[in-house]
């Protein structure tokens, strides 16, 4: 399978996708501190910290897509 910053996966009830700003405002209102125990950041830090974590994301998907080319 080639990489792709734009992949999705659609299964019967999951939808993958490679996380992207439009979906800030949606983990800011509805991340708990359950849903991100095992998460490598906590959202509960307020929007800055989910906006970070999405940019740095989206840089870091992008920098491994140019390698592997």
């Amino acid at each position: 399978m080639e990489l792709n910053s734009e992949l999705l996966i659609n299964a019967e009830r999951l939808i993958l996708e490679p996380i992207d700003k439009k979906y800030i405002d949606v983990i800011n209102t509805n991340f708990t501190q359950e849903i991100t125990e095992y998460m490598s950041f906590n959202p509960n830090d307020g929007k800055n910290e989910i906006i970070n974590f999405v940019e740095n994301s989206r840089r870091n998907l992008i920098q491994k897509l140019i390698l592997f080319l």
